[in-house]
């Protein structure tokens, strides 16, 4: 059961993530590969995976014995992973300044991440 809530989650905020990158190229196009237009559209795809995705980590989490609220959960955890996520890839992917405060909020949110998990 375990595996399969770890794959879930690792779709659910790979899948956000491409949806959240895509759309920020669209806005403000510094990759040139595809037109604006079809960044976003493929943002907006990604993003109704994104629901069918946490639905069925919403449903594993929900068959499992040892989690006694779900959605809490599943919320806490897809909501950290994709904010420690998304910084990162604002970092390294499009240039991003990231200050102190952006590191210590990162690692703070890593150490609340484990502790939900």
């Amino acid at each position: 059961m375990f595996f399969e809530q770890t794959i879930v989650i690792i779709l659910l905020i790979c899948c956000e993530s491409l949806a959240q990158t895509c759309l920020n190229n669209g806005v403000i196009h510094k990759y040139k590969f595809l037109s604006k237009k079809s960044f976003v559209v493929i943002g907006m795809i990604a993003y109704a995976i994104v629901g069918y995705i946490y639905y069925r980590y919403l449903k594993a989490l929900s068959t499992d014995k040892n989690v006694t609220n779900a959605l809490n959960t599943a919320n806490s955890i897809w909501n950290a992973g994709i904010q420690i996520t998304i910084a990162l890839i604002s970092w390294a992917v499009f240039g991003s300044k990231m200050t102190l405060m952006n590191w210590l909020g990162i690692g703070l949110m890593s150490v609340g991440l484990m502790l939900v998990v």
